[in-house]
């Protein structure tokens, strides 16, 4: 999905939840809601770090998890952590 409801934020915070790795997909809508995603979980109190594609699949729109499950890439992938560098978006 590319929305956090707030029924769902609700949740994560009471099942005691406090650090957050965000991997949206890869195209425009994706990255857009990785921001609005971000900035609520953030805003929430949350420790949030963004999962990052790896450079040659950075702002390509039609690759995502899926294919870097198949490459084999899933578990290399780096992380930035956000909530521990303020407000980006």
């Amino acid at each position: 999905g590319k929305l956090l409801f707030p029924q769902q934020l609700r949740e994560i915070q009471l099942a005691g939840i406090e650090v957050i790795d965000v991997m949206l997909d890869n195209d425009k809508a994706g990255r857009q809601a990785s921001k609005e995603v971000i900035r609520a979980l953030v805003e929430a109190g949350l420790i949030v770090n963004e999962v990052l594609y790896p450079p040659q699949l950075h702002n390509s729109d039609k690759q995502d998890s899926n294919t870097l499950l198949r490459l084999g890439l899933l578990d290399k992938l780096d992380v930035r952590p956000v909530s521990l560098l303020g407000p980006l978006y």
